[in-house]
Parts: structure tokens; C-alpha cells; sequence
């Protein structure tokens, strides 16, 4: 047992070692997902920890908190959807990732009847998604490239200036609320997991961060699945470089137990806004965003 103590500091040390590293080095897949993943990792660590210095108590400590988690996933999946009533005067945004593979539109459905969102930033769209969901009705202004892995964008206010990002995961366009203009921009980035998607995923970065925004002119709101914790290094060099402020504060992957915070909303040029909602919806592995913007926020940010 003392083999094992040794050699579990060890390899703790190592690894903490690796994690501090992973935030200076270049990034790849492998260095990514340490350097966001390490809040999360850190929890086996001290469970095996605590198994191997206290066996008692750590077998039943873990046993409690497993029983915990499975009676709360197992809630999670009937779990009705609970939107908070718009306020009044507010613009609403809602993000969501609807799961490609979801062909129950239940969940969905629910979810657009009580956000009644202005605007409506969707992923992972079926062919059939908007039909079953009655979108036409609802948003005059649309723009849908195709189905996944495309950016879909459905609105209530007019659409124009559209710009496409890479393989069109991204889209940028701008939006004329009351007259003002708001700049929105939506995007779906590969998981730094996904075979093959490396290159995919640094080019939609990238883009992210040279897009042409003047900072602070006008207000802007950068939303969608990133795929990457508040921690990794190309999210925090968006938000750097975008003057943006990240609004989300609660993990939305994966439902029913959502770990990781990985879709975000960005928001910046002097938008004020209420409290980030993240909504479950059953049928999709991700929790849907819902931001309250201050519609007279953004008159004041277009003088």
C-alpha cells in the first residue's frame, strides 16, 4: 500500500505539472483537453486519494455520491422544460443544440412555446427540424444554409449583412431591432475529441477572432456550442479579443448531469442583460441558453 501512496503522488504531481504546462504550449487536441478539462479531472484524483489514505471512509463517501448522481440523472430525463416568463421590454435569444440524432421533438417544441424567443440561434438541425417545430410561423426573417452541421439563425427582426464562416459552422450577420442594429454571431466548433476536425476547428477560432467588429462600437453577441470549458485557451483568446464578457455561469453537457460548461454566450458593445438562463430539454444531450437583453441597451449602445 505505501508502493501505491508513492506512486499515486507521483502521478498526481505529474499531471498537475502537464496541466500548468498545457496552458503555455501550443495547442493541440490532447493539450486542449487538459488544460479545460482540469477542474473535472481533479475529482478522480481526490476519490482515489481518499480511497487509498482513508479506504473506509472513501468507499463510503463515493458510495453515496454515486447513488446521488444516478437518482439525479435518472430525474434529469423527466425533468419537464422550465422557462422563466420574458420580461418586459426585453429582447430574447435562445441557443440550442437540438442533437442530430433527436427525432423526438417533444422536448423542443415545449421549449419554443414557453422561451417565445425573439431570436433563435439552432445546431444540429435535421432536414425535418423546422417543419415539425412550425420555425417558418414564427420568424419571418430566416437564414438556413442546410441542415447539419450548418448555423441556422431564425428572427423576428430583419436579417442582413450575412457573413459565413468556415464550412458554414459560423455565421455572422447583423439584425435590426426597434431600427438599431445588433451584430449576432452563431457557431457550432468541433470538440478537440472529434477525429479529423483539428484543422476545422483552430480555422473557426481564428475566425472568431478577426472578425470585423469594431470593439465596443456596436453591440455584438457571439453565441453557440464551443465545445471548450471557460479554461481552454482559444475561448479566453476570443473573449480577449472580441472585449466581450462570457455570461454563461452553469455547466450544459451532458443532460440529464450536466459537467461541463461548453456552449457559451459572448457579449459585448454595451449590451445589458439579465441573468443567463440554461434550460433542460429532453431529447438532446445539451442545455439550451436563454439571454434577456435590455432593449434600450441597445439604442444607447448605437449613438
Amino acid at each position: 500500500m505505501t508502493v501505491l501512496k508513492i506512486l499515486y503522488v507521483v502521478a498526481l504531481l505529474v499531471y498537475l505539472a502537464v496541466t500548468a504546462l498545457a496552458f503555455y504550449l501550443p495547442q493541440n487536441n490532447y493539450l486542449t483537453l487538459v488544460s479545460s478539462l482540469w477542474p473535472l479531472a481533479l475529482v478522480p484524483w481526490l476519490a482515489l486519494g481518499l480511497l487509498l489514505f482513508y479506504p473506509l471512509w472513501g468507499m463510503l463517501l463515493s458510495a453515496v455520491l454515486l447513488l446521488a448522481l444516478l437518482a439525479y440523472a435518472v430525474a434529469g430525463y423527466h425533468r419537464p422544460v422550465v422557462v422563466v416568463a420574458k420580461p418586459e421590454g426585453a429582447l430574447r435569444l435562445l441557443t440550442f443544440n437540438t442533437l442530430y440524432s433527436n427525432t423526438n421533438f417533444s422536448g423542443p417544441r415545449a421549449l419554443f412555446t414557453q422561451a417565445e424567443a425573439d431570436i433563435a440561434v439552432l445546431l444540429e438541425m435535421r432536414p425535418e427540424t423546422p417543419a415539425a417545430l412550425n420555425l417558418a410561423a414564427q420568424y419571418p426573417y430566416q437564414h438556413v444554409v442546410g441542415p447539419h452541421p450548418c448555423v441556422q439563425v431564425y428572427s423576428k427582426y430583419p436579417i442582413d449583412r450575412v457573413t459565413v464562416g468556415p464550412r458554414c459552422r459560423g455565421v455572422k450577420l447583423r439584425l435590426l431591432v426597434d431600427g438599431y442594429p445588433l451584430w449576432l454571431v452563431g457557431v457550432h466548433i468541433p470538440g478537440p475529441h472529434q477525429h479529423g476536425q483539428s484543422e476545422l476547428r483552430q480555422a473557426l477560432f481564428q475566425w472568431l477572432r478577426q472578425l470585423n467588429l469594431v470593439p465596443g462600437a456596436q453591440p455584438v453577441i457571439i453565441t453557440g456550442d464551443f465545445n471548450s470549458t471557460p479554461n481552454t485557451p482559444q475561448l479566453k483568446a476570443v473573449v480577449n479579443a472580441r472585449h466581450a464578457a462570457d455570461v454563461s455561469r452553469t455547466p450544459t453537457w451532458p443532460h440529464p448531469f450536466p459537467l461541463l460548461k461548453i456552449d457559451h454566450t459572448l457579449v459585448g458593445g454595451g449590451i445589458q442583460f439579465l441573468p443567463l438562463q440554461t434550460v433542460a430539454v429532453p431529447g438532446s444531450d445539451h442545455r439550451a441558453l436563454v439571454l434577456d437583453v435590455n432593449l434600450a441597451s441597445l439604442g444607447a449602445g448605437n449613438p
